[in-house]
């Protein structure tokens, strides 16, 4: 194969991929805004799960720490370098033969 044919090839799967991947967000949404816990369907298992996520900016943090020249960090401060935001996951699995 040459190295020109190679490189439309690969192009045309990253092309099928992306319209893929898509798809598969486009589904996983419509599966999410359902809110049911376990979907069954004939072949796989949904699995709807919602958390919530704490994310620290620790990098920020200790920088505004150094400025305070190593006084005692209050929680209020720790508060304004954390978010936490919604997750839902969608988790496909085959179904195990009945």
């Amino acid at each position: 194969m040459k190295h020109s044919t190679a490189v439309d090839k690969l192009g045309e799967l990253q092309a099928q991929i992306a319209e893929l991947k898509q798809q598969e967000s486009a589904l996983k949404e419509k599966l999410a805004a359902s809110g049911s816990g376990t979907i069954e369907g004939s072949l796989f298992r949904a699995t709807i799960i919602e958390a919530e996520v704490e994310r620290t900016d620790w990098r920020n943090l200790l920088h505004h720490v150094e400025k305070l020249k190593g006084f005692t960090v209050h929680p209020r401060t720790h508060d304004k370098f954390t978010t936490i935001k919604g997750r839902v996951t969608v988790k496909v699995t085959s179904r195990k033969g009945k």
